[in-house]
Protein backbone atom coordinates (compact mmCIF):
# COMPACT_ATOMS: atom_id res chain seq x y z
CA UNK A 1 0.00 0.00 0.00
CA UNK A 2 2.92 2.33 0.79
CA UNK A 3 4.43 1.82 -2.68
CA UNK A 4 1.04 2.42 -4.32
CA UNK A 5 0.60 5.66 -2.36
CA UNK A 6 3.92 6.97 -3.68
CA UNK A 7 3.09 5.98 -7.28
CA UNK A 8 -0.32 7.65 -7.20
CA UNK A 9 1.20 10.78 -5.67
CA UNK A 10 3.81 10.90 -8.41
CA UNK A 11 1.19 10.54 -11.15
CA UNK A 12 -0.74 13.51 -9.75
CA UNK A 13 2.46 15.56 -9.45
CA UNK A 14 3.48 14.66 -13.01
CA UNK A 15 0.20 15.94 -14.37
CA UNK A 16 0.20 19.13 -12.30
CA UNK A 17 3.85 20.13 -12.65
CA UNK A 18 5.46 18.30 -15.60
CA UNK A 19 2.52 18.37 -18.00
CA UNK A 20 0.63 21.51 -16.95
CA UNK A 21 3.79 23.40 -16.03
CA UNK A 22 2.65 24.72 -12.66
CA UNK A 23 5.38 26.15 -10.40
CA UNK A 24 3.83 26.84 -6.98
CA UNK A 25 5.15 24.46 -4.28
CA UNK A 26 6.94 22.42 -6.97
CA UNK A 27 10.28 22.26 -5.13
CA UNK A 28 8.58 21.60 -1.78
CA UNK A 29 6.72 18.60 -3.18
CA UNK A 30 9.94 17.39 -4.78
CA UNK A 31 11.67 17.46 -1.40
CA UNK A 32 8.73 15.61 0.21
CA UNK A 33 9.08 12.82 -2.36
CA UNK A 34 12.85 12.76 -1.82
CA UNK A 35 12.36 12.32 1.92
CA UNK A 36 9.86 9.50 1.26
CA UNK A 37 12.37 7.72 -0.98
CA UNK A 38 15.17 8.13 1.56
CA UNK A 39 13.12 6.86 4.49
CA UNK A 40 11.60 3.97 2.52
CA UNK A 41 15.06 2.57 1.84
CA UNK A 42 16.73 3.77 5.03
CA UNK A 43 14.17 2.27 7.41
CA UNK A 44 13.58 -0.99 5.54
CA UNK A 45 13.64 -4.27 7.45
CA UNK A 46 15.08 -7.32 5.71
CA UNK A 47 14.24 -6.21 2.19
CA UNK A 48 16.58 -7.07 -0.69
CA UNK A 49 18.83 -10.13 -0.95
CA UNK A 50 22.11 -8.19 -0.97
CA UNK A 51 21.00 -6.20 2.07
CA UNK A 52 21.05 -9.39 4.14
CA UNK A 53 24.69 -10.02 3.23
CA UNK A 54 25.72 -6.44 3.96
CA UNK A 55 23.88 -6.54 7.27
CA UNK A 56 25.58 -9.77 8.30
CA UNK A 57 29.07 -8.50 7.47
CA UNK A 58 28.59 -4.97 8.82
CA UNK A 59 29.91 -5.61 12.37
CA UNK A 60 33.13 -7.11 10.94
CA UNK A 61 34.05 -3.90 9.10
CA UNK A 62 36.09 -1.07 10.68
CA UNK A 63 34.81 2.03 12.45
CA UNK A 64 36.50 5.38 11.85
CA UNK A 65 38.96 4.79 14.68
CA UNK A 66 39.93 1.43 13.14
CA UNK A 67 39.83 2.47 9.50
CA UNK A 68 43.49 3.45 8.97
CA UNK A 69 44.75 0.31 10.74
CA UNK A 70 42.42 -2.09 8.95
CA UNK A 71 43.82 -4.88 6.76
CA UNK A 72 42.04 -4.11 3.49
CA UNK A 73 43.26 -7.37 1.96
CA UNK A 74 40.85 -9.23 4.25
CA UNK A 75 37.74 -7.88 2.53
CA UNK A 76 36.31 -7.68 -0.97
CA UNK A 77 34.96 -4.19 -0.31
CA UNK A 78 36.58 -1.07 -1.74
CA UNK A 79 37.97 1.65 0.50
CA UNK A 80 35.23 4.10 -0.47
CA UNK A 81 32.49 1.78 0.69
CA UNK A 82 34.47 0.85 3.80
CA UNK A 83 34.79 4.52 4.69
CA UNK A 84 31.01 4.90 4.41
CA UNK A 85 30.65 1.89 6.68
CA UNK A 86 33.16 3.36 9.08
CA UNK A 87 31.08 6.52 9.45
CA UNK A 88 27.96 4.46 10.16
CA UNK A 89 29.73 2.04 12.53
CA UNK A 90 31.11 4.96 14.50
CA UNK A 91 27.52 5.93 15.21
CA UNK A 92 26.08 2.47 15.84
CA UNK A 93 26.65 -1.22 15.15
CA UNK A 94 23.07 -1.41 13.92
CA UNK A 95 23.06 -1.71 10.10
CA UNK A 96 20.01 0.56 9.85
CA UNK A 97 22.36 3.53 10.35
CA UNK A 98 24.32 2.45 7.28
CA UNK A 99 21.05 2.06 5.37
CA UNK A 100 20.08 5.64 6.20
CA UNK A 101 23.55 7.03 5.35
CA UNK A 102 23.66 5.24 2.00
CA UNK A 103 20.05 5.98 1.08
CA UNK A 104 20.43 9.66 1.95
CA UNK A 105 23.60 9.99 -0.12
CA UNK A 106 22.49 8.31 -3.32
CA UNK A 107 18.94 9.67 -3.39
CA UNK A 108 19.99 13.27 -2.78
CA UNK A 109 22.53 12.96 -5.60
CA UNK A 110 20.02 11.34 -7.96
CA UNK A 111 17.23 13.82 -7.22
CA UNK A 112 19.67 16.72 -7.66
CA UNK A 113 20.81 15.22 -10.98
CA UNK A 114 17.21 15.11 -12.20
CA UNK A 115 16.51 18.64 -10.95
CA UNK A 116 19.49 20.13 -12.81
CA UNK A 117 19.00 18.33 -16.11
CA UNK A 118 15.28 18.44 -16.94
CA UNK A 119 12.12 20.27 -15.97
CA UNK A 120 10.12 17.02 -15.92
CA UNK A 121 11.48 16.04 -12.54
CA UNK A 122 8.51 14.02 -11.29
CA UNK A 123 8.46 11.94 -14.47
CA UNK A 124 12.13 11.20 -13.80
CA UNK A 125 11.36 10.09 -10.26
CA UNK A 126 8.56 7.77 -11.40
CA UNK A 127 10.84 6.19 -14.00
CA UNK A 128 13.60 5.86 -11.41
CA UNK A 129 11.17 4.17 -9.02
CA UNK A 130 10.37 1.35 -11.46
CA UNK A 131 13.70 1.07 -13.32
CA UNK A 132 16.38 1.40 -10.65
CA UNK A 133 15.16 2.35 -7.17
CA UNK A 134 14.95 -1.14 -5.67
CA UNK A 135 18.27 -2.27 -7.14
CA UNK A 136 20.10 0.91 -6.12
CA UNK A 137 18.70 1.07 -2.60
CA UNK A 138 18.01 -2.54 -1.64
CA UNK A 139 20.57 -4.55 -3.60
CA UNK A 140 23.70 -3.13 -5.25
CA UNK A 141 24.59 -0.76 -2.41
CA UNK A 142 28.30 -0.44 -3.19
CA UNK A 143 27.73 0.05 -6.89
CA UNK A 144 24.92 2.56 -6.38
CA UNK A 145 27.35 4.70 -4.35
CA UNK A 146 29.78 4.53 -7.29
CA UNK A 147 26.94 5.56 -9.63
CA UNK A 148 26.15 8.54 -7.38
CA UNK A 149 29.78 9.68 -7.48
CA UNK A 150 29.71 9.37 -11.28
CA UNK A 151 26.58 11.55 -11.39
CA UNK A 152 28.38 14.19 -9.32
CA UNK A 153 31.03 14.19 -12.04
CA UNK A 154 28.43 14.76 -14.78
CA UNK A 155 28.70 18.56 -14.54
CA UNK A 156 32.45 18.27 -15.13
CA UNK A 157 31.86 15.97 -18.10
CA UNK A 158 29.44 18.51 -19.59
CA UNK A 159 31.92 21.36 -19.19
CA UNK A 160 35.01 19.36 -20.24
CA UNK A 161 36.72 19.75 -16.85
CA UNK A 162 38.56 16.47 -17.17
CA UNK A 163 40.86 16.64 -14.14
CA UNK A 164 37.89 17.04 -11.77
CA UNK A 165 35.96 14.41 -13.69
CA UNK A 166 38.73 11.81 -13.42
CA UNK A 167 39.29 12.51 -9.73
CA UNK A 168 35.65 11.54 -9.20
CA UNK A 169 36.12 8.48 -11.42
CA UNK A 170 38.90 7.34 -9.10
CA UNK A 171 36.60 7.89 -6.11
CA UNK A 172 33.82 5.90 -7.82
CA UNK A 173 36.22 3.01 -8.42
CA UNK A 174 37.02 2.99 -4.70
CA UNK A 175 33.37 2.12 -4.15
CA UNK A 176 33.12 -0.52 -6.87
CA UNK A 177 35.56 -1.68 -9.60
CA UNK A 178 32.81 -1.70 -12.25
CA UNK A 179 33.17 2.11 -12.25
CA UNK A 180 36.20 1.57 -14.47
CA UNK A 181 33.76 1.86 -17.37
CA UNK A 182 33.36 5.56 -16.55
CA UNK A 183 37.07 6.09 -17.20
CA UNK A 184 36.72 5.24 -20.88
CA UNK A 185 33.49 7.20 -21.49
CA UNK A 186 35.27 10.49 -22.36
CA UNK A 187 37.59 8.72 -24.82
CA UNK A 188 34.70 7.83 -27.11
CA UNK A 189 33.50 11.43 -27.06
CA UNK A 190 36.50 12.37 -29.19
CA UNK A 191 35.52 13.72 -32.65
CA UNK A 192 36.59 10.51 -34.40
CA UNK A 193 34.03 8.43 -32.44
CA UNK A 194 31.34 11.02 -31.77
CA UNK A 195 29.28 10.37 -34.97
CA UNK A 196 28.66 6.80 -33.77
CA UNK A 197 26.94 8.11 -30.63
CA UNK A 198 24.23 10.14 -32.25
CA UNK A 199 21.04 9.02 -33.96
CA UNK A 200 21.55 8.35 -37.67
CA UNK A 201 22.90 5.83 -40.17
CA UNK A 202 26.18 5.36 -38.30
CA UNK A 203 24.28 4.57 -35.12
CA UNK A 204 22.36 1.81 -36.96
CA UNK A 205 25.62 0.43 -38.41
CA UNK A 206 27.26 0.30 -34.98
CA UNK A 207 24.09 -1.26 -33.53
CA UNK A 208 24.40 -4.13 -36.03
CA UNK A 209 28.18 -4.48 -35.56
CA UNK A 210 27.87 -4.63 -31.76
CA UNK A 211 25.15 -7.27 -32.13
CA UNK A 212 27.32 -9.46 -34.39
CA UNK A 213 30.45 -9.11 -32.26
CA UNK A 214 28.48 -9.88 -29.12
CA UNK A 215 27.25 -13.19 -30.53
CA UNK A 216 30.89 -14.20 -31.04
CA UNK A 217 31.99 -12.94 -27.63
CA UNK A 218 29.20 -14.86 -25.93
CA UNK A 219 31.10 -18.04 -26.85
CA UNK A 220 34.68 -16.82 -26.41
CA UNK A 221 34.39 -14.11 -23.73
CA UNK A 222 35.70 -15.96 -20.69
CA UNK A 223 38.50 -17.63 -22.66
CA UNK A 224 39.55 -14.19 -23.89
CA UNK A 225 39.75 -12.55 -20.48
CA UNK A 226 41.68 -15.55 -19.15
CA UNK A 227 44.11 -15.12 -22.06
CA UNK A 228 44.74 -11.50 -21.10
CA UNK A 229 45.76 -12.65 -17.59
CA UNK A 230 45.70 -9.27 -15.88
CA UNK A 231 44.23 -8.21 -12.55
CA UNK A 232 43.70 -11.82 -11.49
CA UNK A 233 41.17 -12.31 -14.28
CA UNK A 234 41.48 -16.09 -14.08
CA UNK A 235 39.59 -16.25 -10.78
CA UNK A 236 37.36 -13.37 -11.86
CA UNK A 237 36.39 -15.20 -15.04
CA UNK A 238 35.79 -18.46 -13.20
CA UNK A 239 33.57 -16.87 -10.57
CA UNK A 240 31.37 -15.07 -13.09
CA UNK A 241 31.27 -17.85 -15.66
CA UNK A 242 29.73 -20.14 -13.05
CA UNK A 243 27.33 -17.50 -11.71
CA UNK A 244 23.93 -16.34 -12.92
CA UNK A 245 25.74 -13.48 -14.71
CA UNK A 246 27.92 -15.84 -16.66
CA UNK A 247 25.68 -16.88 -19.52
CA UNK A 248 23.71 -15.34 -22.30
CA UNK A 249 20.02 -14.71 -22.02
CA UNK A 250 19.19 -17.40 -24.63
CA UNK A 251 15.79 -15.94 -25.37
CA UNK A 252 13.02 -16.96 -27.70
CA UNK A 253 11.62 -14.57 -30.32
CA UNK A 254 8.89 -13.18 -28.06
CA UNK A 255 11.42 -12.74 -25.25
CA UNK A 256 13.78 -10.87 -27.57
CA UNK A 257 10.91 -8.55 -28.44
CA UNK A 258 10.14 -8.05 -24.75
CA UNK A 259 13.83 -7.32 -24.08
CA UNK A 260 13.98 -4.81 -26.95
CA UNK A 261 10.86 -2.98 -25.78
CA UNK A 262 12.01 -2.91 -22.17
CA UNK A 263 15.66 -1.96 -22.60
CA UNK A 264 16.17 -0.41 -26.03
CA UNK A 265 13.02 0.95 -27.68
CA UNK A 266 12.46 3.98 -25.45
CA UNK A 267 16.13 4.99 -25.21
CA UNK A 268 16.32 4.86 -29.01
CA UNK A 269 13.14 6.92 -29.34
CA UNK A 270 14.66 9.35 -26.85
CA UNK A 271 17.85 9.92 -28.82
CA UNK A 272 15.77 10.21 -32.00
CA UNK A 273 13.75 12.99 -30.38
CA UNK A 274 16.90 14.76 -29.19
CA UNK A 275 18.31 14.68 -32.72
CA UNK A 276 15.01 15.73 -34.31
CA UNK A 277 14.42 19.47 -34.06
CA UNK A 278 10.66 18.95 -34.39
CA UNK A 279 10.54 18.04 -30.71
CA UNK A 280 10.49 21.06 -28.40
CA UNK A 281 11.82 19.51 -25.22
CA UNK A 282 11.78 20.62 -21.59
CA UNK A 283 15.51 20.51 -20.86
CA UNK A 284 17.88 23.07 -19.47
CA UNK A 285 20.13 23.87 -22.40
CA UNK A 286 23.79 24.78 -22.10
CA UNK A 287 27.15 23.05 -22.53
CA UNK A 288 25.60 20.76 -25.19
CA UNK A 289 23.49 19.04 -22.54
CA UNK A 290 21.18 17.40 -25.07
CA UNK A 291 24.07 16.17 -27.20
CA UNK A 292 25.84 14.64 -24.21
CA UNK A 293 22.63 13.07 -22.89
CA UNK A 294 22.24 11.50 -26.32
CA UNK A 295 25.83 10.25 -26.06
CA UNK A 296 25.24 8.61 -22.66
CA UNK A 297 21.99 7.05 -23.85
CA UNK A 298 23.78 5.52 -26.83
CA UNK A 299 26.21 3.92 -24.38
CA UNK A 300 23.23 2.38 -22.62
CA UNK A 301 21.82 0.96 -25.86
CA UNK A 302 25.14 -0.55 -26.97
CA UNK A 303 25.72 -2.17 -23.58
CA UNK A 304 22.14 -3.48 -23.58
CA UNK A 305 22.91 -5.26 -26.88
CA UNK A 306 26.03 -6.90 -25.41
CA UNK A 307 24.04 -7.92 -22.32
CA UNK A 308 21.75 -9.98 -24.53
CA UNK A 309 24.68 -12.37 -24.91
CA UNK A 310 26.90 -11.74 -21.87
CA UNK A 311 24.90 -11.07 -18.71
CA UNK A 312 27.98 -9.80 -16.90
CA UNK A 313 27.73 -6.52 -18.84
CA UNK A 314 24.32 -5.81 -17.33
CA UNK A 315 25.93 -4.16 -14.32
CA UNK A 316 27.72 -1.55 -16.45
CA UNK A 317 24.39 -0.09 -17.51
CA UNK A 318 23.76 0.91 -13.91
CA UNK A 319 26.00 3.89 -14.72
CA UNK A 320 23.86 4.94 -17.70
CA UNK A 321 20.29 4.08 -16.73
CA UNK A 322 19.65 7.45 -15.06
CA UNK A 323 20.76 9.28 -18.20
CA UNK A 324 18.14 7.26 -20.05
CA UNK A 325 15.60 8.29 -17.41
CA UNK A 326 16.39 11.96 -18.02
CA UNK A 327 16.35 11.49 -21.80
CA UNK A 328 12.95 9.79 -21.84
CA UNK A 329 11.45 12.14 -19.24
CA UNK A 330 12.80 15.16 -21.09
CA UNK A 331 11.12 14.06 -24.32
CA UNK A 332 7.83 13.36 -22.51
CA UNK A 333 5.21 16.08 -22.97
CA UNK A 334 7.30 17.71 -25.71
CA UNK A 335 5.53 19.94 -28.14
CA UNK A 336 5.87 18.76 -31.72
CA UNK A 337 6.60 21.27 -34.43
CA UNK A 338 4.74 20.61 -37.71
CA UNK A 339 4.88 22.59 -40.94
CA UNK A 340 1.95 24.79 -39.97
CA UNK A 341 1.70 24.73 -36.19
CA UNK A 342 3.07 23.48 -32.86
CA UNK A 343 1.17 20.45 -31.57
CA UNK A 344 0.68 19.65 -27.89
CA UNK A 345 -0.57 16.11 -27.25
CA UNK A 346 -3.04 15.45 -24.45
CA UNK A 347 -1.89 13.94 -21.16
CA UNK A 348 -3.91 10.80 -21.96
CA UNK A 349 -2.05 10.23 -25.23
CA UNK A 350 1.32 10.71 -23.54
CA UNK A 351 0.25 8.27 -20.83
CA UNK A 352 -0.53 5.65 -23.50
CA UNK A 353 2.82 6.27 -25.21
CA UNK A 354 4.83 5.99 -22.01
CA UNK A 355 2.79 3.28 -20.32
CA UNK A 356 4.77 0.28 -21.70
CA UNK A 357 8.02 1.71 -20.36
CA UNK A 358 6.52 1.68 -16.87
CA UNK A 359 4.56 -1.56 -17.20
CA UNK A 360 7.31 -3.83 -18.62
CA UNK A 361 9.75 -3.54 -15.66
CA UNK A 362 6.84 -3.85 -13.22
CA UNK A 363 5.72 -7.00 -15.05
CA UNK A 364 9.25 -8.41 -14.73
CA UNK A 365 9.07 -7.99 -10.94
CA UNK A 366 6.16 -10.44 -10.89
CA UNK A 367 7.98 -13.18 -12.81
CA UNK A 368 8.81 -16.20 -10.69
CA UNK A 369 12.43 -16.82 -9.79
CA UNK A 370 13.43 -20.07 -11.57
CA UNK A 371 15.35 -21.25 -8.49
CA UNK A 372 12.86 -20.47 -5.72
CA UNK A 373 9.61 -20.18 -7.72
CA UNK A 374 8.81 -17.05 -5.70
CA UNK A 375 8.02 -13.81 -7.53
CA UNK A 376 10.94 -11.38 -7.54
CA UNK A 377 8.93 -8.54 -6.06
CA UNK A 378 8.52 -10.59 -2.89
CA UNK A 379 12.00 -9.39 -1.96
CA UNK A 380 10.56 -5.89 -1.51
CA UNK A 381 6.84 -6.44 -0.87
CA UNK A 382 5.11 -6.32 1.53
CA UNK A 383 7.14 -3.40 2.83
CA UNK A 384 8.41 -3.84 6.37
CA UNK A 385 10.11 -1.17 8.49
CA UNK A 386 12.54 -1.36 11.39
CA UNK A 387 9.93 0.68 13.28
CA UNK A 388 7.66 -2.38 13.23
CA UNK A 389 9.82 -5.33 12.16
CA UNK A 390 7.94 -8.29 10.73
CA UNK A 391 9.57 -11.31 9.09
CA UNK A 392 8.00 -12.61 5.88
CA UNK A 393 8.25 -16.39 5.46
CA UNK A 394 8.50 -16.46 1.64
CA UNK A 395 11.03 -13.62 1.60
CA UNK A 396 13.18 -15.48 4.12
CA UNK A 397 13.15 -18.53 1.83
CA UNK A 398 14.59 -16.37 -0.95
CA UNK A 399 17.27 -15.01 1.37
CA UNK A 400 18.23 -18.47 2.59
CA UNK A 401 18.63 -19.66 -1.00
CA UNK A 402 20.75 -16.72 -2.20
CA UNK A 403 22.86 -16.36 0.96
CA UNK A 404 23.66 -19.99 1.65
Amino acid sequence: MWYLTIIISLLLLIYHYDYCGQKKYRLKWYIVILIAFVLTAGLRYRLGTDTITYDREFPELPSLSEFFYFDFDKTRYGKGYLFFNAIARSISDNFVVMQIVQSTFINIVIFYFFYKNTKNIFTCVLLYSVLAYFDFNFEIIRESCAVAVFLIGWKYFKTNQWVKYYLLVVLAILFHPSALVTAIVPLFYLPIFRPFFTFGKKFVIVFIIVFVISTYLSVKFYDLIRLIQILDTQSYADSYENSKLGGSLRLGLSEYLFYFLRYMAYPILGIYAIANKRFIRNSYEGHNTGVKLEYMTCWYVYIAIVTLFINLFLRFNNYFILFVVVTVADVAFSKIRTKKTILKLSFGIWALVLCPYFILPVYAYFNRDPQTQIVRFRRYYPYESVLNPVTDKEREEVFIYYNK
